[in-house]
């Protein structure tokens, strides 16, 4: 393409008026006083550790050993060096230089891996390479379809019945809060943010009718139940098909006592919160 100014041209130019329309859209969208560039606005928050730590923090490795297979499946084994290949090894590898790394974080670069299966020449291989695919995508529908996350929105349905005066949301996906058919009611989404964040927010939060919806493998909170301290927390609610997979700490748990954990505990809880400040305790 070098030698060929004509060809750089033809490809420059149209990744420019598309980057400036952009950029154009963007600026008049979000009504900034200074252009807004989205990609280099992306790099400049994640690049921030504490920016991620907001959101939950995993090793480095998570996107290669855990949720690249959890995506393909047996399909990981079946990859070649084809031309696609290094874009979508370049992008993972880009990916995992960041702390928060999440399984849909992935998904541009499946497409691209998924044209580098080569499938089994042999018949008899060939067949049961297909049923180990059906068979994955079977259960990965269930578990990312049904399970991982799955009681945000039936969360958000029984709040909206409680009508509280604020909602706490910590280690769930972002509430879709149009379900609470009011408009009165605050949401706090503490994301995957630590636990010193949670109990700083309810330490300062007004009196008043306040609920917190974490998932029950939150071991966490398993010291405010009974707590007659600052606050403590009752349980209102409880949605059993909900799997926090994006709460995965095989660093300090090890995989046996992870699994164990965010399996053994599925479900999402929506608990009251109780303060000594505005004189209400826990019964």
């Amino acid at each position: 393409m070098a030698s060929r100014p004509s060809q750089l041209i033809r490809v420059a130019l149209p990744a420019l008026v598309t980057a400036a329309l952009c950029i154009a859209i963007d600026t008049w969208f979000y009504g900034g006083a200074h252009m807004t560039v989205t990609p280099w606005n992306n790099f400049k928050y994640n690049a921030d550790p504490a920016n991620l730590a907001l959101h939950g923090t995993h090793p480095r490795w998570t996107h290669m050993l855990v949720n690249l297979p959890a995506l393909i499946g047996p399909g990981i084994l079946m990859i070649r060096p084809r031309p696609l290949f290094p874009a979508a090894a370049s992008g993972i590898l880009a990916l995992s230089l960041f702390s928060h790394q999440e399984a849909r974080f992935l998904m541009p670069a499946v497409v691209l891996l998924l044209s580098c299966v080569s499938l089994p020449r042999h018949r008899t291989a060939r067949r049961w390479w297909w049923g180990s695919w059906i068979i994955f995508n079977c259960l990965a529908g269930v578990i990312m379809g049904v399970y991982h996350q799955g009681g945000v929105v039936p969360a958000s349905l029984y709040v909206g019945s409680l009508r509280p005066d604020r909602v706490i949301w910590w280690k769930t996906y972002q509430p879709p809060t149009y379900l609470l058919a009011t408009n009165t009611v605050e949401t706090i989404d503490l994301k995957g943010a630590p636990l010193e964040l949670l109990e700083k927010v309810i330490s300062n939060l007004p009196c008043g009718k306040t609920v917190l919806v974490a998932p029950w493998s939150a071991v966490e909170l398993d010291a405010f139940k009974e707590r007659t301290g600052s606050w403590g927390l009752r349980e209102q609610w409880r949605w059993t098909s909900h799997l926090n997979l994006d709460d995965l700490d095989f660093e300090e748990e090890g995989p046996i006592g992870t699994w164990k954990r965010v399996i053994g505990r599925r479900g999402l809880v929506v608990w009251k919160i109780a303060r000594e400040a505005c004189n209400v305790r826990p019964p």
